[in-house]
């Protein structure tokens, strides 16, 4: 069965070790917020000193990414894409997007088509 490796955060000066999550299976680092997530976990914001600030239920994605202030979810629905927007501040959904096709990944810093 699939289980989700959780996020742990070590201090380097002093290699004291704290779990942020026990559920998550990835991360999106950014300036101002770490966004941890999985399938069927939903999304999580972490403030830098690993506060959650915001929580988004029910949220299942793949290959989730940053752009500026918003944070794009794609999920597959059979051989297409739906795409959600969420706040990186707040986690306020933004807007959806449905594409043909196997939707956007990010590559090196830019978004690629895929498939």
């Amino acid at each position: 069965a699939w289980q989700p490796a959780g996020v742990t955060a070590i201090d380097p000066d002093t290699g004291a070790a704290s779990i942020w999550s026990k559920d998550g299976a990835w991360i999106v680092p950014t300036t101002t917020v770490l966004v941890v997530g999985g399938r069927g976990l939903g999304l999580t914001g972490f403030a830098p000193d690993g506060t959650p600030s915001w929580h988004a239920a029910g949220t299942s994605s793949v290959y989730p990414y940053a752009v500026g202030a918003t944070l794009f979810v794609p999920k597959p629905v059979k051989r297409h894409t739906i795409v959600t927007a969420y706040s990186l501040a707040t986690g306020r959904t933004l807007g959806s997007r449905f594409q043909t096709g196997n939707g956007m990944r990010p590559f090196s810093g830019v978004t690629q088509p895929i498939g």
